[in-house]
């Protein structure tokens, strides 16, 4: 008999203890008293009494086989598999940033306008959406290694592109002709950015069980921050003077660790470990495509088997997602993500994090131009930008390893948007001549709390949208943010350029645009989501009907 939260098996006389219950008393929706039973009518069922404040409801329900009954295992190489990734993300978005530092520089060494070098910033935004779409198919076709290593060797020959539109090109006297050719390498590079953005939850369901799963889920995401973050700082350090000399260098040094890195993923990198880490994991492992999903939703039903349904009854809802009894084809990546926007509780995390990372990406994109105006070279820029980043990666590995260790998936989100908040307040007010301390220190503040958003919100939107595969709530999470980016950065450069050569102050247009932005566009949305930690629930759902099989209570 299961009581006031705790949960047993009667078996004759033996009393068999399940897991601990899915949620704590405080959320439960009432005391529930479940009497459980052995179905005498048919083998590998049990009928169970639901005791509710004013209602009883009998059910029979088969229990589930499949991947419940499956051992789980994980494996040390999880850790190489993870660093890999992060190796491949870094310097991925370290080649996108190559030249926010240094915008002016680089149009004089280009001979293009200010604009076209924060179009060519921006180019990666634009491209994320086809490049996004791609990612998916991918993923769907080749699976995870080879869409790896089909977006590394896409970055490898974007970086090499690179180095020949500044080494050769541009020496052969057509800086015209070398920035067209620099967009084409940068361009390629960009395609195969959703593949690093997009998949950390991914990387994190295969290799890593759920103790450890959210905090790899934050190293990988934060691994493209840091690239930002090391990409800023490396075009600040080595690239200085009227022309941008140390280009070439630059980009020299970025061909060799996208190289390296392409080289090492074909050397090492797997898809998943031969024996799943977790239930979620073991629902998507080693089926053909199109079954995938459907057997998601199978651990998804394991909640409502063993307790009561899942936030807006997911199991119902997720075969309708995903196209229960529909072959892959039929199953169609934009049907997905249509499906994942009527969710209300997705579309206030996907607005939070739109704003949020587009906020993110014009402050990363025009930081040169911001503190240019208040006296600061671009060196100056670089260390903010640096700063901004290896903060965030304390940070962020701090909330990942929160959200493994207490599973406060709401109030650590809550947490850390109010922060941002703050923190982006005080950056905005910093950015005045003579206070170079404490820019650089505000932009660290900022930064540990920015970045630890990231990986805080995603994971909400993987456990709310559950039983969506992993990477679908992330990617079109990412897709459509980099749309905003594009817009809320050219809006955010011409209010700088309207701006003139003033160093402005907080109430200037373009930092009351991003005070406002983070205000009504992040932190409101945050407040209002009370979305469901779905993916948890039916994993110890699942767990503890594997327990009750073990028991020998079945049958």
């Amino acid at each position: 008999r299961m009581m006031d939260g705790s949960r047993y098996l009667m078996d004759g006389s033996r009393q068999v203890p399940l897991a601990e219950p899915l949620l704590p008393p405080n959320e439960r929706p009432g005391e529930w008293g479940i009497d459980a039973y052995a179905n005498e009518g048919a083998p590998g069922s049990v009928t169970r009494a639901y005791t509710a404040p004013g209602a009883i409801a009998d059910a029979a329900l088969a229990a589930p086989g499949g991947s419940s009954g499956e051992p789980l295992r994980v494996y040390a190489k999880r850790y190489h598999m993870l660093a890999i990734y992060s190796s491949l993300a870094f310097v991925n978005q370290a080649i996108w940033l190559s030249f926010a530092p240094t915008a002016d520089e680089t149009a004089s060494r280009y001979g293009v306008p200010l604009l076209a070098i924060t179009t060519l910033n921006t180019s990666a935004a634009a491209l994320f959406v086809p490049g996004a779409w791609l990612c998916a198919r991918a993923l769907a076709r080749l699976g995870l290694r080879r869409t790896v290593l089909l977006a590394a060797t896409m970055q490898a020959a974007g970086a090499l592109v690179r180095v020949g539109a500044d080494g050769l090109v541009r020496d052969l006297g057509s800086k015209q002709a070398a920035f067209a050719v620099l967009a084409i390498g940068q361009a390629l590079a960009s395609l195969g950015a959703p593949v690093f953005l997009n998949l950390p939850p991914v990387l994190a369901e295969n290799w890593f069980d759920a103790k450890g799963r959210e905090g790899a889920m934050s190293v990988g995401t934060l691994s493209s921050l840091l690239g930002q973050g090391m990409g800023s700082a490396l075009a600040g350090t080595l690239v200085s003077g009227p022309d941008a000399q140390g280009t070439l260098q630059l980009l020299l040094v970025q061909l060799m660790f996208a190289a390296a890195a392409a080289l090492w993923a074909a050397l090492a990198f797997e898809s998943a470990p031969p024996t799943p880490p977790s239930r979620a994991a073991a629902a998507s492992a080693q089926q053909p495509h199109g079954e995938i999903a459907h057997s998601r939703v199978d651990l998804a039903a394991s909640a409502d088997r063993l307790e009561y349904p899942l936030s807006s009854t997911v199991a119902d809802t997720g075969a309708q997602t995903l196209g229960a009894g529909h072959t892959e084809e039929q199953l169609s990546t934009l049907a997905l993500w249509g499906s994942l926007l009527r969710r209300p509780q997705f579309l206030l995390l996907l607005v939070a994090f739109n704003v949020g990372l587009g906020i993110a990406a014009a402050i990363m994109t025009l930081l040169g131009q911001m503190v240019e105006k208040c006296g600061y070279g671009p060196s100056v820029a670089g260390d903010a930008g640096g700063l901004f980043m290896l903060a965030g990666a304390l940070g962020a590995l701090i909330a990942g390893r929160v959200l493994d260790k207490t599973h406060a998936y709401k109030q650590t989100l809550r947490t850390v948007a109010l922060s941002t908040s703050l923190a982006g307040a005080l950056f905005m007010g910093s950015i005045r001549p003579g206070a170079k301390a404490q820019m650089l220190c505000c932009a660290a503040l900022l930064g540990a709390w920015t970045v630890a958003a990231l990986p805080v919100l995603i994971a909400n939107a993987v456990e709310e949208t559950f039983p969506a595969p992993a990477d679908a709530p992330t990617a079109l999470l990412f897709t459509s943010s980099n749309v905003l980016q594009i817009a809320f950065t050219l809006v955010e450069q011409l209010l700088l350029n309207e701006q003139g050569e003033e160093c402005g102050s907080v109430t200037s247009p373009s930092r009351v645009l991003i005070l406002a932005a983070g205000a009504l566009g992040c932190l409101l949305p945050v407040l209002l989501f009370n979305g469901q930690q779905n993916r948890r629930r039916a994993e110890e759902a699942a767990d503890s009907i594997a327990q009750i099989e073990r028991a020998g209570s079945y049958g």
